[in-house]
């Protein structure tokens, strides 16, 4: 069983590096689509001038309380980095690590 174990940590690490690089190649699109700028950490702004993405989806789908509940009310208004990388990764699960078992994304 030993043996499994680290099996299954050494492909964990692969999978992480294989989104690292990613992450890295969806950074080199979206800078060289922007002027040679790179994203801030998040953008935030008064209500209705940048709205999370995320926010508006839970929104749609789940309705507002649900929205509120889930993403929190400080980043209603916030645009995080990921989310201005999302039309270059397509995916969120992307940011989270394959062995980190409490990890956020897009959340409060």
């Amino acid at each position: 069983f030993p043996v499994f174990a680290q099996a299954k940590l050494a492909a964990k690490k692969t999978q992480g590096l294989a989104q690292a690089k990613q992450i890295g190649t969806s950074t080199q699109l979206y800078v060289g689509d922007s002027d040679d700028v790179l994203f801030p950490y998040r953008m935030n702004g008064p209500a209705g001038q940048f709205i999370n993405p995320t926010y508006q989806q839970l929104i749609q789908t789940r309705g507002q309380a649900f929205a509120d509940s889930v993403i929190g009310q400080r980043s209603r208004n916030t645009v995080f980095f990921n989310q201005l990388l999302f039309p270059y990764t397509k995916n969120d699960q992307i940011w989270l690590a394959p062995n980190a078992k409490n990890a956020w994304v897009n959340f409060d």
